[in-house]
């Protein structure tokens, strides 16, 4: 029975304790800013880590849009492609063993 009073208690509380806390402001005055001017007259991008689609050719083997990478992605299309053959085939003979054969007509 205490139990259900303290978790009443808190149930009350909470909400209560939520609505009635706020944010307070910052102190005026101590706001800053950061404003960034252009070295030279092209707009600036923002600093990424990935690189723009198209911005640069590919330069070793394996970079993106090489023909490695098409060819790694060929052998796994055709890898997913014989899993699928080897999944259908193997039901296909699975599902023959189930079903009875009829008995020979007389």
């Amino acid at each position: 029975m205490a139990a259900r009073r303290r978790l009443a208690a808190v149930a009350i509380a909470t909400p209560l304790a939520a609505a009635t806390t706020r944010a307070t402001p910052a102190a005026p005055g101590h706001q800053t800013t950061t404003t960034l001017v252009p070295v030279d007259d092209q707009p600036q991008r923002r600093p990424s880590i990935i690189p723009i689609p198209g911005a640069t050719a590919p330069e070793i083997q394996g970079d993106p849009g090489t023909g490695t990478q098409y060819a790694v992605f060929g052998i796994v299309i055709g890898g997913l492609a014989l899993v699928g053959l080897g999944i259908a085939r193997e039901s296909r003979r699975n599902r023959d063993r189930r079903t009875p054969t009829p008995p020979p007509a007389t």
